[in-house]
């Protein structure tokens, strides 16, 4: 799933993980004539992205993730 979305994104596509076809999922199964022992687990809805769609910011890793117990960074 993970490697989906970040390909996705490399290449300029946008997506994202969904669970909301759960509400109808009968007619999702009918209309791409999924056999009914299997179930539908998450959708990807892929598209071209409207407006701005540039790289992604956070902050790095060190500054939000702690080394063994809360408020321990590793030295």
């Amino acid at each position: 799933m993970q490697n989906i979305l970040l390909a996705c994104r490399a290449i300029g596509l946008g997506a994202a993980r969904m669970t909301i076809h759960q509400g109808f999922e009968e007619e999702l199964i009918e209309r791409f004539e999924i056999p009914v022992k299997h179930g539908v687990v998450v959708t990807i809805p892929l598209g071209h992205p409207v407006g701005r769609f540039g790289p992604v910011r956070s902050r790095p890793a060190q500054e939000r993730s702690y080394f063994d117990r809360w408020g321990r960074t590793p030295s």
